[in-house]
C-alpha cells in the first residue's frame, strides 16, 4: 500500500511540476513558489508518512492548493484566447466589408448602360456579325481592333478585379470559379484573334460571344445577390435629419401614401446619412434660404427620386458645386444628382436619384453583409 501511495504521489508531483512549467511564464515568483508548495507537500508526505490515510489527506490538500494556484492564470489564458478570437473575427469582418464595398463599386461598371457592360456588349455584337469567310474591309477591321483592344485594356481587367473582390468577400464560390475560367478562355481567344484589312479575320466569334454571355450573366447573379442587402430607408432617414436641422414648420414633406416603406435604396446607410446631412448643412449655410423647404418623393420600379426645393434670397450667390459636394459619395452606388433653378419663382431645386431595393430586400445594413450573404 505504501508503494502504491508513493506511486500516486510521484505521479501527482510530476503532473504538478509539468503544470507549473507550462504556467511559469505567466506567474510571478511568489505565485510560482506557492504553486510549487502542493507538489512538495505531496512528495514529502509520501516519503514521511507510512499511513495511507494521512498520505491521501496531504495529497488532497496539495491538490487544493495547486488548483487555487493554477485556476487564476488558467482563467486569464482562456480569457486571452477569447479576446484573440474576437479580434480575429472583427478583423475578418472588416476585411469582408471592405471586399464587399470594392465588389459593389466594380459591379456598378457592369450595370445596364455602364461602360464595362457596353464594351462587352459591343464585343458580343461584332463577334456575332463578323463572317470569317469574307475579307475584312478597312472600317470593319478598325472596329474589330478597337473593340478587342478596349475589352482587353478595360472591362477584362475590371472583371478580374470583380472576381477577386467577390472571392475575398466570400460570395458564391462556384460562380467565382466559373468566371475565372471564362475570363482565362476569353483572354486566350482574344490574343489569338487577328483583324487585318483585306484579309480573312482570325476570330472565334461564336465562342467569344458565348464567353461574354456567361460572364455578364455571372456578374448579374453576384450583383443581385448583394444588392438587396445594401439597404437604407431614404425617406425616414431624410425626415429624421430634417427634423434635427430645421425648426417645426420650416419643412413641408409631400409624399404619396406608402412611400415610407417603398423608398429603400441600395446605398450604405452611413454614406447616405453623411451625404444628406452634408447637403442640408450647406443649404442652411450657403443656400440663401428664404422660406419653407419642400421635400417630394417619387418612387419608380428601379429608382427612388427625392426633390428638395427652397426659395432663395439671392440666386446670384448660389454655389451649386459647393452645395452638391457632399453628394459625390452617392456616385459609387449608381446615384445621380443635379441642381436646377426655377427662375420664374426664385426657387432652387436639388434632385437625387438612387437605385431602389426590391421590397423583399433584407433588413441587414451594409455592415452586416458578412453575416447575411
Amino acid at each position: 500500500m505504501i508503494i502504491r501511495t508513493r506511486s500516486v504521489s510521484a505521479h501527482l508531483a510530476t503532473m504538478a511540476g509539468r503544470g507549473l512549467s507550462a504556467l511559469r511564464e505567466g506567474l510571478s515568483p511568489r505565485m510560482l513558489l506557492l504553486g510549487a508548495a502542493p507538489a512538495l507537500l505531496v512528495l514529502l508526505t509520501a516519503l514521511a508518512s507510512r499511513e495511507p490515510g494521512v498520505a491521501v489527506g496531504w495529497m488532497a490538500f496539495g491538490a487544493l492548493l495547486l488548483g487555487l494556484t493554477v485556476l487564476p492564470p488558467l482563467s486569464r489564458w482562456l480569457e486571452q484566447r477569447r479576446s484573440d478570437r474576437d479580434e480575429l473575427e472583427a478583423l475578418r469582418r472588416a476585411r469582408r466589408r471592405t471586399a464587399l464595398r470594392r465588389f459593389w463599386r466594380v459591379a456598378l461598371d457592369f450595370q445596364p448602360a455602364a461602360w464595362g457592360r457596353s464594351e462587352l456588349q459591343a464585343l458580343h455584337f461584332v463577334c456575332l456579325n463578323t463572317e470569317n469567310s469574307r475579307p475584312l474591309g478597312e472600317r470593319m477591321a478598325r472596329r474589330l481592333r478597337e473593340t478587342l483592344s478596349a475589352v482587353l485594356a478595360g472591362s477584362y481587367c475590371r472583371l478580374e478585379e470583380l472576381v477577386e473582390a467577390a472571392e475575398e468577400a466570400g460570395l458564391d464560390g462556384v460562380t467565382c470559379r466559373t468566371m475565372a475560367v471564362e475570363l482565362s478562355a476569353l483572354a486566350s481567344r482574344l490574343d489569338r484573334s487577328t483583324c487585318q484589312p483585306g484579309r480573312l479575320p482570325v476570330l472565334e466569334g461564336e465562342a467569344i460571344a458565348a464567353h461574354v454571355s456567361v460572364l455578364l450573366e455571372a456578374t448579374d447573379r453576384l450583383t443581385e445577390k448583394v444588392r438587396p442587402r445594401i439597404a437604407a430607408d431614404l425617406l425616414p432617414m431624410l425626415r429624421w435629419l430634417l427634423a434635427a436641422r430645421f425648426p417645426p414648420g420650416a419643412v413641408d414633406i409631400e409624399t404619396d401614401e406608402g412611400d415610407e416603406e417603398r423608398t429603400r435604396v441600395a446605398v450604405r446607410p452611413l454614406d447616405l446619412a453623411g451625404a444628406l446631412e452634408g447637403l442640408l448643412a450647406r443649404i442652411l449655410r450657403r443656400g440663401q434660404l428664404a422660406g419653407v423647404v419642400t421635400v417630394e418623393s417619387r418612387v419608380g420600379a428601379r429608382i427612388v427620386e427625392i426633390s428638395i426645393r427652397w426659395p432663395v434670397r439671392d440666386r446670384w450667390h448660389l454655389e451649386p458645386a459647393v452645395l452638391l459636394e457632399p453628394l459625390a459619395v452617392l456616385s459609387a452606388y449608381g446615384g445621380e444628382y443635379l441642381m436646377r433653378e426655377e427662375l420664374d419663382s426664385a426657387v432652387a431645386v436639388v434632385e437625387v436619384r438612387l437605385p431602389r431595393v426590391a421590397p423583399a430586400g433584407s433588413d441587414q445594413a451594409f455592415e452586416c453583409l458578412d453575416s447575411a450573404v
